[in-house]
């Protein structure tokens, strides 16, 4: 089954058309508009119809953090990596791509994290054997 759409995964910077420091009304323009999805609105966050992605708002208002959930999207959305598509990859995998391109890549409890990239990972060991199940993309610190 080919997805319905695939989001890239750029990080430090957003994911698909989603860019940190979007205001809530460029989100929910490109999501209704351009994507033709619903948007369920938090007091700080907009998630985007059935795609798993949720856009979370500063104080002003503000793109601060995008989050994939891939445990909503079985092989109905590609979320890629360099161009790979790690909606389901093993952990090794996703943490291997992470250093080929970082240094500072850290494990933590259920994922890693890399501050230089603005980007984190976080899998379920006991519901998917390793499996990635989410990633955010931040501002790099």
């Amino acid at each position: 089954m080919e997805p319905a759409r695939t989001f890239a995964i750029q990080p430090g910077e957003g994911i698909g058309p989603f860019r940190l420091g979007m205001t809530r009304a460029q989100v929910r323009g490109i999501a209704q508009g351009e994507l033709g999805l619903d948007v369920d609105a938090g007091a700080a966050h907009d998630a985007i119809g059935d795609t798993g992605l949720t856009i979370h708002y500063d104080a002003n208002g503000r793109c601060s953090r995008v989050s994939a959930l891939f445990g909503n999207t079985p092989q109905r959305y590609a979320f890629t990596l360099f161009g790979n598509d790690i909606c389901g990859a093993v952990d090794t995998y996703v943490i291997g791509l992470c250093h080929e391109h970082w240094p500072d890549v850290t494990r933590r409890y259920g994922g890693i994290e890399v501050p230089s990239a603005g980007f984190s990972a976080t899998y379920w060991d006991s519901r998917s054997d390793g499996c990635f199940s989410a990633i955010d993309v931040e501002p790099p610190r």
